[in-house]
């Protein structure tokens, strides 16, 4: 888990991203607020994703909404992930289904198999068009992946998250990760939360940072900025209703904890990522 920093990794419209490698590559791609669509052509992973343990099998195909708290937990040897990276406004820019574009924003992970799909040579196309620096590959490749999308979209089901059941038994430490994810918008702090992995709240952090790599409390701020930026950019609630449904005490920890992470203020952020309501509802 790296530090939520959306004002350094946002993905500008118009320049997708596309790579190929192992897991730890796909964690260096996914930090920031893309849309990120990933396919595993070979082998297996684990990751927790908003507090639920997501496995991303062989010969299939996922989308998820990058700014929501995520992590690798475990792979099989000799797996190969290759992502694409999209602006975080496709979702709206596009001709999406709205229960698609809802699930995202919500954190879910949207998952299908797609053997015989074509997808890996897909990948490959794309990386190559966009690593040739030449616009009119690039505006093909995104064509493509617009597209792409819609279709994949057009055929998932909302039932569930089209993953197997997880077969992972996750550690303490990564329960409490889960335990996060479900009462982030408690007014609890992070050493109450760490007593539920140990009875020394300072032992406890510490092990969850060793994990992580990254602070509880910091873990906790991300889901809460993650509700709130989803919130501000997909309904008309006031900003401060907003802080409080979040998990945040008030309006002044909420505008300190934006301008730590993403550099800008609720307000601000708003303003530059203002977008149709999908929903006009506290969640």
């Amino acid at each position: 888990m790296r530090d939520l920093r959306l004002a350094d990794r946002e993905v500008v419209a118009g320049t997708p991203g596309c790579g190929r490698g192992g897991p730890e590559r796909l964690a260096d791609c996914t930090r920031g607020n893309p849309v990120v669509i990933v396919h595993v052509p070979s082998g297996c992973m684990s990751s927790l994703v908003n507090g639920r343990v997501v496995d991303f099998a062989t010969d299939s195909m996922y989308v998820f909404w990058a700014v929501t708290p995520h992590k690798l937990l475990r792979a099989r040897e000799a797996t190969q992930a290759s992502h694409v990276t999209l602006p975080f406004s496709c979702l709206f820019d596009w001709p999406l289904p709205t229960e698609f574009v809802r699930r995202l924003l919500e954190g879910h992970v949207v998952g299908q198999n797609t053997q015989g799909a074509g997808d890996e040579r897909l990948f490959d196309r794309w990386e190559r068009d966009l690593a040739s620096g030449g616009q009119g590959s690039r505006d093909v490749a995104l064509l493509e992946m617009r597209a792409r999308l819609l279709r994949f979209a057009l055929k998932s089901r909302w039932g569930t998250q089209g993953t197997v059941e997880p077969k992972l038994t996750l550690s303490a430490v990564e329960q409490l990760a889960a335990y996060v994810a479900l009462h982030y918008p408690e007014r609890l702090s992070a050493r109450a939360m760490s007593e539920r992995l140990h009875p020394r709240p300072g032992y406890a952090m510490a092990l969850f940072r060793k994990s992580f790599g990254i602070s509880l409390g910091r873990y906790v701020a991300h889901h809460r900025i993650a509700h709130a930026v989803r919130l501000l950019a997909t309904t008309d609630l006031p900003v401060r209703d907003i802080a409080q449904v979040s998990g945040f005490a008030t309006l002044r920890r909420m505008s300190t904890a934006f301008r730590g992470a993403l550099r800008c203020s609720p307000a601000e952020f708003r303003r530059r990522h203002r977008l149709a309501p999908v929903a006009d509802r506290l969640p």
